[in-house]
C-alpha cells in the first residue's frame, strides 16, 4: 500500500512539472500597478500541449484571441522540441501577425484566422522582419560556421540577400569575455563549427541599416545592406535582444547565474539595471517613454529604465519570484511544453500611450 501511494504521489508531481496546461489559463498577475502601460500581449504559446499564437489581456490574463499552429508546419529536423527552438512574431500595421514558427518558416495570420505561409527555411529560428516589398530578413542562429547566419528572401522565397559571420571573423577571441567562467558560456566561445555564432536577433533600423545579434560573440552589429559593418557592441556577455533606444540600445545579458538589462547610450556608457531579477531574457519591446516589455524564462513584465516593475504576470505552476532566487533555468520549476525555459518574445499589442 505504502508503496502504490508513493507511486501515486510521483505520477501526480511529474503531471504537475511536466504536463502541458490549457492555453486560456496561462498566467497569473503579481504585479499590476496604476502605471503601468500595457493592455495586452501576445505570444507563441510553448507551454501548452499544442502550439498556437495567443493574444492576453494583461488585466485579467484572460486569452483574447489564438490561433492553432497547424500541426505539419512544426518540423522537428534534429530536435524534439521545434518550438522551442525560438518562436517570436511581428505585429503588422493591418493587426495581423507574422509568425516566425523555428525551422519552418514566417507565416502571416488575419484577426480571421485565415493565414498564409510567407517564406520558409529549415533553419529559421529567433526573429524576422517584414519589409515593404514583401521580402523578409530573418536570423538562422544554430547553423555551422560555413552557413550564413542571417538571411533575406524575396516574396518567391529566393534568397536576395545573405550575411556570414565567418566571412567578417575568422575567430571569437577578440570578442569573447574571460571572465565568463560558467559552464555554458564556456561552451559558447568554443570554436566549434557547429552553432558557431549563434545568431538570436536580427532587426532594421530607422536609416535602413540592419542590426544584427550574435550570442556567442556578445556580440551585436550595425551593418549596411552591403554587408558592411558600421558598429561594434561588445560589451554585454552573451547578448540578447538588442533594441534600439534614444540612439543608444536597451540589450540583456546572460552573466553566468548575475543576468542583467543594460542600458546602451549614445555616449557610450553601460549601466546594468535589474540585475538578478529576470532569468534568461528573450525579449525586450519598447512601448512608450522608457517603458518596456519583458519576456523572461516565466514571466511578462513591464519595466521602466528607473528600475521599476510596473507588471508582472508569470507562468502558472512557477512563483512570481521564481526567477529571482536561482541563479540556472536548470533550478527553475519545469511548466510546459518548452519548460524550464519557457517564453519566448511577447509583444504589446495594445497599450496606454
Amino acid at each position: 500500500m505504502i508503496r502504490i501511494i508513493k507511486l501515486l504521489v510521483f505520477f501526480n508531481f511529474f503531471v504537475l512539472c511536466t504536463l502541458p496546461i490549457n492555453s486560456a489559463d496561462l498566467f497569473d498577475i503579481s504585479t499590476n500597478t496604476s502605471t503601468k502601460h500595457i493592455q495586452s500581449f501576445a505570444l507563441v504559446d510553448t507551454v501548452s500541449k499544442s502550439p498556437s499564437v495567443i493574444e492576453i489581456d494583461a488585466e485579467t490574463g484572460n486569452t483574447l484571441w489564438s490561433w492553432n499552429i497547424p500541426e505539419d508546419y512544426i518540423k522537428k529536423h534534429n530536435s524534439k522540441r521545434p518550438i522551442c527552438k525560438g518562436a517570436s512574431l511581428e505585429l503588422r500595421q493591418d493587426n495581423s501577425f507574422n509568425v516566425l514558427i523555428p525551422h519552418f518558416g514566417v507565416v502571416n495570420v488575419k484577426r480571421d484566422k485565415k493565414h498564409s505561409v510567407l517564406v520558409k527555411d529549415q533553419h529559421i529560428d529567433h526573429a524576422a522582419s517584414e519589409f515593404e516589398d514583401g521580402s523578409i530578413i530573418f536570423a538562422r542562429g544554430f547553423v555551422d560556421k560555413s552557413e550564413p547566419s542571417f538571411m533575406i528572401k524575396n516574396s518567391k522565397n529566393s534568397v536576395i540577400w545573405e550575411w556570414k559571420p565567418s566571412d567578417y571573423f575568422s575567430t571569437k577571441k577578440k570578442y569573447v569575455h574571460l571572465d565568463q567562467t560558467c559552464k555554458s558560456a564556456v561552451k559558447n566561445k568554443s570554436e566549434l563549427n557547429e552553432d558557431w555564432a549563434h545568431a538570436n536577433y536580427v532587426g532594421v533600423l530607422d536609416n535602413g541599416n540592419y542590426l544584427l545579434s550574435m550570442r556567442n560573440f556578445s556580440l551585436f552589429l550595425e551593418i549596411k545592406p552591403d554587408g558592411q559593418i558600421v558598429h561594434e557592441g561588445n560589451k554585454v556577455p552573451g547578448v540578447h535582444q538588442p533594441t534600439s533606444y534614444l540612439d543608444g540600445y536597451v540589450a540583456s545579458d546572460r552573466n553566468c547565474g548575475k543576468e542583467s538589462i543594460w542600458v546602451i547610450s549614445a555616449n557610450g556608457s553601460h549601466n546594468k539595471i535589474f540585475t538578478g531579477e529576470f532569468l534568461t531574457v528573450r525579449g525586450i519591446e519598447r512601448m512608450v517613454d522608457d517603458h518596456f516589455l519583458i519576456t523572461s524564462a516565466t514571466t511578462i513584465s513591464e519595466v521602466s529604465l528607473d528600475g521599476k516593475i510596473h507588471y508582472k504576470s508569470h507562468l502558472k505552476g512557477v512563483g512570481a519570484e521564481e526567477e529571482t532566487k536561482v541563479t540556472s533555468p536548470k533550478m527553475l520549476t519545469k511548466v510546459g511544453k518548452c519548460g524550464p525555459k519557457t517564453l519566448y518574445h511577447a509583444i504589446p499589442t495594445s497599450f496606454k500611450k
